[in-house]
């Protein structure tokens, strides 16, 4: 229905391997994005382009927000590492009490 035909029985085989690949829902999304493209050829080729770019603009964005985060992290590491201060261990272990009473 999406491209006004009738769809080959080796175009159902493609679909299928299709929803296989990238699930049901990319699939129908990129079947809808893909409406006005001129059908007379195999308009699935270009189906599975849609599904492609799609999954890795998914990729992309996932890591770009994982790499914001990494940064996010980072940052407030670096933070604590700056500000940071050691502690006065002689006074913590009572140093200078004992060598005088030894």
């Amino acid at each position: 229905m999406v491209f006004g035909r009738k769809v080959k029985t080796s175009e159902w085989g493609f679909l299928r391997k299709l929803i296989n690949l990238y699930g049901a829902e990319p699939v129908y999304w990129a079947l809808l994005k893909s409406s006005a493209i001129d059908s007379s050829g195999n308009p699935l080729l270009y189906v599975r382009g849609v599904c492609v770019n799609t999954l890795q603009q998914q990729v992309m964005d996932a890591t770009i927000a994982s790499f914001s985060d990494l940064t996010t992290e980072t940052r407030k590491l670096l933070e604590v590492t700056r500000s940071y201060q050691s502690p006065n261990w002689r006074a913590i272990l009572n140093v200078g009490n004992q060598a005088s009473a030894s």
